[in-house]
């Protein structure tokens, strides 16, 4: 992940902080929602919470958690399978708490 950072900020120590506060920040509250949203079996807002994370994905250079976030989004717009939904968004969700939990080691 730092790799994709590094080359996105041109090695700008101080903008790479940056980037990495704002993605700690947002990505924890989005975990958060994401939790609810899943437990409560609420497709909108599994939706709401995948869509809006998207832009830091793309912030620090998480490419595989873009794409899987366009692929759930693609997915709910085709099917309403509930429990199809709330399994991929289950495993995107892992992969966002092991994303910050990276981050968090990164800063220790």
């Amino acid at each position: 992940m730092l790799d994709n950072l590094e080359r996105m900020t041109g090695g700008d120590k101080e903008r790479m902080q940056l980037y990495l506060s704002t993605f700690k920040e947002g990505i924890g509250e989005y975990i958060k929602l994401l939790k609810v949203a899943i437990a409560d079996k609420n497709i909108e807002n599994i939706s709401y919470t995948i869509h809006v994370s998207k832009p830091l994905f793309t912030l620090v250079g998480l490419k595989k958690l873009y794409d899987r976030a366009c692929e759930i989004e693609n997915s709910i717009d085709s099917n309403k399978d509930i429990s199809e939904i709330t399994e991929k968004a289950s495993s995107l969700l892992s992969k966002m708490e092991i994303s910050l939990e990276n981050i968090i080691d990164l800063n220790s």
